[in-house]
């Protein structure tokens, strides 16, 4: 009977033995691959490995061998997981801030392309000629205003935004890569925390971890690693995740720039205007107030604006009639605008004509 229990006492140490060499060898060969499957395997095996530990250990069934195989395991497995995790660290780090350097170079780059061409100046613009000898007229100098050079010191949020895009997983930097961000941002380093808590707040982020993922940040890091790789088929998460992607690129304010400028395109066309400038067109009106001998070009909401006011006098003028003051004296009928005179001046008393170079 003493040697059934001693046979089978063996048997238990040999088992326990080769385990604990076995899950050695898996958790270093585990540290080089990036899948969590392979990796939660690993942490199983080491749990059920320290509970068989312990298991053996109360009826007094490890021998002093297979306690010291054991300690050596175990330290062996701290001192490489330590180290593992510190060259991890160190890597994310490294990565992050080479990622804010091309980040900022490619943003400096393009503020570069802005400012070359805002300080192009095109070549003044000539309108067409009138019939009389006048000369050409040039587009006012308000309309070729260039917009001041933006200050190089001015915080920069896109850095954030990308960053935050680039760690959708999880969006909580270390103390260096803040850092790094405020460093190449051009803001302090609180408002980097600032910014980061209302972007996982506006873009949803915030909302995704508390609905589906309890508020644990872990598991708000696994959820969006599954949609990562595309092993997430709940199409509300998918929903709430595609719509913080599309905040935190901006395409939230495309889509609403687009839905205003279809709103200005289905506008009435009668409060738009072309641009097109006829230096010397000739209508019946009272409004002759401001003469100019030279045709002169004028802005859209100048000339709309003078257009409502003639419109108004004209209205008034249809009831008090205004004697005619004659300005032209070529012959009426060889104008190219006599049919419309006709049909849009036909009140009592004569009117002086007049011209857009009036305006």
């Amino acid at each position: 009977m003493l040697s059934t229990c001693d046979t089978s006492s063996q048997s238990i140490r040999k088992s326990l033995r080769d385990d604990l060499v076995d899950f050695q060898e898996t958790f270093a060969k585990v540290l080089g691959k990036s899948e969590i499957d392979d990796h939660e395997n690993v942490t199983r095996k080491g749990r059920n490995l320290v509970t068989a530990v312990k298991w053996s250990s109360s009826p007094h069934l490890l021998d002093e061998n297979t306690v010291s195989l054991a300690y050596a395991v175990a330290h062996n497995v701290k001192v490489i997981g330590s180290s593992a995790l510190q060259l991890e660290r160190g890597r994310e780090d490294a990565v992050g801030e080479a990622m804010l350097r091309i980040e900022s170079l490619l943003l400096d780059q393009g503020r570069r392309r802005k400012c070359r061409q805002r300080n192009y100046e095109p070549q003044p613009k000539r309108c067409c000629r009138g019939s009389s000898s006048e000369s050409y007229s040039t587009w006012p100098e308000s309309n070729l205003h260039i917009s001041p050079k933006p200050s190089e010191s001015a915080p920069d949020h896109t850095i954030v935004r990308l960053w935050f895009l680039n760690n959708l997983a999880y969006p909580y930097p270390t103390t260096q890569q803040k850092d790094s961000l405020a460093k190449y941002a051009g803001m302090q380093r609180s408002k980097i925390d600032s910014d980061l808590t209302n972007y996982r707040r506006r873009a949803g982020w915030t909302d995704i971890m508390n609905v589906w993922c309890g508020g644990n940040r872990n598991a708000m890091k696994k959820l969006m690693e599954k949609v990562e790789r595309g092993k997430e088929q709940r199409k509300e998460i998918l929903d709430a995740v595609q719509r913080c992607k599309d905040y935190l690129t901006m395409k939230e304010n495309n889509r609403v720039g687009d839905w205003v400028k279809e709103i200005t395109q289905n506008s009435g066309s009668k409060y738009r205007f072309t641009g097109i400038i006829l230096p010397n067109v000739t209508v019946a009106s009272p409004c002759s107030t401001n003469r100019c001998s030279t045709a002169r070009s004028f802005s859209g909401s100048s000339a709309l604006s003078s257009m409502s006011s003639c419109s108004e006098v004209s209205e008034a003028s249809a009831i008090i009639p205004i004697p005619s003051k004659k300005r032209y004296t070529r012959d009426e009928s060889i104008s190219p605008f006599k049919r419309t005179r006709n049909q849009t001046a036909e009140v009592s008393g004569s009117y002086e004509p007049w011209s857009i170079a009036d305006l």
